[in-house]
């Protein structure tokens, strides 16, 4: 199925409402599978970053820089 942004106008004009309707929901679809993905990956890198603050023992300067980072 071609995507909403790759047919011509004359094209999508003659497709019916639910055909562009189904279009839409699997763009958005993808967007949020997307979004997940970024997030997940954010994720996991924070899961990273805390393990090894934990494990060199200097989880305390993290916590530091991190309160000066929010401090207006």
């Amino acid at each position: 199925m071609e995507g909403i942004c790759d047919t011509p106008a004359e094209k999508l004009a003659s497709r019916d409402p639910q055909t562009l309707a189904l279009m839409r929901l699997g763009s958005q679809s993808a967007e949020r599978e997307r979004v997940s993905e970024i997030n997940w990956k954010f994720f996991c890198l924070q899961l990273e970053i805390l393990k090894y603050f934990h494990q060199s023992g200097r989880l305390l300067h993290l916590y530091v820089f991190l309160h000066h980072l929010n401090v207006d």
